[in-house]
């Protein structure tokens, strides 16, 4: 069992591995936006902090126990977004960045939310630009491979 969960490229946001079970919804609009899931025995918080209907989306991830899911079951309005934010305060979360048809496509550790969501925001972006100019790189590649010896093989 692990505080930081397994996102992987390709999936779901609110079904991120091939292990995670989707557990709870607390929040859908046309799929599910925040809720809880289970992971080798671990349970997580899961939001859609950006992009709901849009073709690109953030998400965000952090470990809770099982007395929190209870009490998150409990609250309504401002006590459930108090418990949200404690839940993410003080420990480890994991930012995606998911694309319509394409899931996951960038994953960002994030060791420290107390300074809220614009510190992880940037990491994701960054790694996002990193994963453009390695896209950048192969069509520079592709272009200026010599297709006639490809062909030839």
């Amino acid at each position: 069992m692990s505080d930081q969960i397994l996102l992987v490229r390709g999936m779901l946001p609110w079904t991120p591995s091939p292990g995670a079970e989707l557990l709870k919804v607390y929040h859908r609009y046309d799929q599910p936006l925040q809720g809880i899931l289970d992971q080798d025995g671990a349970l997580y918080l899961f939001e859609c902090v950006a992009g709901e209907v849009g073709p690109w989306s953030v998400w965000i991830y952090s470990y809770v126990q099982a007395s929190e899911v209870a009490a998150l079951d409990e609250a309504e309005g401002e006590e459930f977004e108090a418990l949200v934010a404690h839940s993410r305060a003080e420990r480890p979360c994991k930012l995606a960045l998911s694309m319509e048809n394409a899931g996951i496509v960038v994953v960002a550790n994030v060791l420290d939310m107390r300074g809220g969501l614009k510190a992880g925001f940037e990491e994701l972006v960054a790694l996002f630009n990193e994963h453009l100019e390695d896209l950048r790189r192969a069509s520079v590649e592709i272009e200026h491979a010599d297709w006639t010896k490809l062909a030839a093989s």
